[in-house]
């Protein structure tokens, strides 16, 4: 008979509490009767209590185990956390000093570039004043000239303009001469042709 059959009949007389009852209470009588069975049944019961204790016992000695191994793993991590903190709070100082040497650094290159910025604005500012006293040396120098040349061009002009003036004046007073010569060149013709007339009346 197979597995499967036998499953089938256990389950239909299952169904049949009477039946189930009968059967059972055979299969204990037979039990009862054979010792072979009887002895089977035994050593079954035997490995299987012996079994159940391996596995009580594997469990305990596990559970003792990862007992163990938690609280190491505890003290692990413990241990670790603590190397840790260590670490980080030196690396923290670390830090922080970095940081004050390089904020020292900065402050120094500030410092520094602050003192090269006044250095270099004091330079630009005599060199343009130095520009600007130059430029204002050349301006008076140019007026200079510039005055020294309009006077000697107003000495010119003014040296031309009485030169034309007496030379005006002088064609004046020749003209006036000239004038006077005709008047009185002229006035003495009439005087004359006066005289003639009354003498030619009178003789």
């Amino acid at each position: 008979m197979s597995v499967g059959v036998a499953r089938e009949l256990l389950d239909e007389i299952s169904k049949d509490e009477k039946l189930y009852d009968e059967l059972v209470r055979k299969v204990a009588i037979g039990i009862a009767r054979n010792d072979e069975v009887r002895m089977l049944i035994l050593n079954s019961i035997i490995r299987d209590i012996a079994t159940k204790k391996d596995i009580e016992d594997q469990g305990n000695s596990m559970r003792n185990e990862i007992q163990s191994l938690k609280e190491e793993m505890r003290k692990e991590i413990e241990s670790l956390r603590n190397e840790m903190k260590h670490e980080i709070q030196s690396l923290k100082s670390e830090t922080e000093k970095k940081i004050d040497a390089l904020r020292v650094e900065l402050k120094r290159d500030i410092e520094e570039i602050k003192s090269m910025q006044k250095k270099d604005i004091e330079e630009l500012r005599n060199e343009m004043i130095k520009k600007i006293e130059d430029q204002r040396s050349e301006t008076r120098k140019d007026i200079e000239n510039l005055r020294i040349d309009t006077k000697s061009e107003i000495e010119s002009l003014r040296s031309y303009v009485d030169a034309k003036f007496d030379g005006i004046n002088k064609r004046i007073d020749d003209l006036r001469s000239d004038m006077r010569m005709y008047f009185f060149g002229f006035l003495g013709s009439i005087l004359a042709t006066l005289i003639t007339i009354i003498l030619t009346k009178v003789f």
